[in-house]
């Protein structure tokens, strides 16, 4: 009678630990789920690029989507639209990688200038860039040269005005020039000037930079104004 009792309390001690190793978790294999991610942004260009010309430039365009099977990336689609056009590349310009979304502009020229967005796609949804404003650099300039002539006495006040600027990108830096005594013919004159590669004297006959002098003062729209002229 007792060796029954035994085997019976042995059998429940074997199926008590049977139930208990099934509650222990991690025992089992995980199930095969696979979830995948709309699309989102990892990078992107700022809203203003100010290029020039022949000079290489980029619109950048990073996007993710995860797949939790192993977190690898999923498949996604990049493309671009400029002044809301979808974008076709058509030039050995521009280069983009293949499953990439940034664009590399090998040498920068006026048509190129736009505003462009990127998208990034895949089964779930679609991810958009800020729009980025891309200008074409270039420096303006007063044509026809404008020559203007002044009659003033020493001690005489003297306003010059800075007419018809050209538009420059980005805002060009104004400055005044003029001719010394013995080369001016028609007084004051304003102008783009040059000088020699690396420096040195000055070309003979160019107009020359109006020094500083604490006399002169210059307003917003790049006036000149001096309290009073000397010979």
């Amino acid at each position: 009678m007792s060796a029954v009792r035994l085997r019976i309390a042995g059998a429940l001690a074997l199926l008590a630990c049977a139930l208990v190793q099934a509650k222990i978790p991690g025992t089992d294999p995980p199930l095969p789920i696979t979830v995948n991610t709309p699309p989102s942004l990892t990078n992107h260009s700022s809203k203003l690029i100010i290029i020039r010309e022949k000079v290489q430039f980029e619109l950048v365009c990073e996007g993710h989507s995860a797949s939790k099977q192993g977190d690898e990336q999923a498949e996604l689609e990049f493309l671009w639209k400029k002044d809301g056009v979808f974008y076709e590349r058509d030039s050995w310009r521009v280069f983009q990688p293949d499953n990439a979304g940034t664009l590399t502009f090998t040498q920068a020229m006026e048509e190129d200038a736009g505003i462009y967005q990127c998208l990034v796609k895949n089964s779930l949804g679609t991810a958009v860039t800020q729009y980025t404003d891309v200008l074409y650099g270039h420096v303006g300039d007063f044509s026809p040269p404008v020559v203007k002539e002044h009659s003033v006495r020493n001690g005489d006040a003297l306003h010059l005005k800075c007419d018809k600027i050209p538009v420059s990108i980005p805002p060009a830096q104004l400055m005044w020039t003029y001719r010394p005594k013995e080369q001016k013919k028609n007084g004051m004159m304003w102008s783009i000037i040059s000088e020699p590669a690396g420096g040195g004297d000055k070309l003979e006959g160019l107009p020359q930079a109006v020094d500083e002098d604490k006399r002169i003062a210059y307003d917003e729209k790049g006036d000149m104004y001096f309290p009073y002229v000397t010979a």
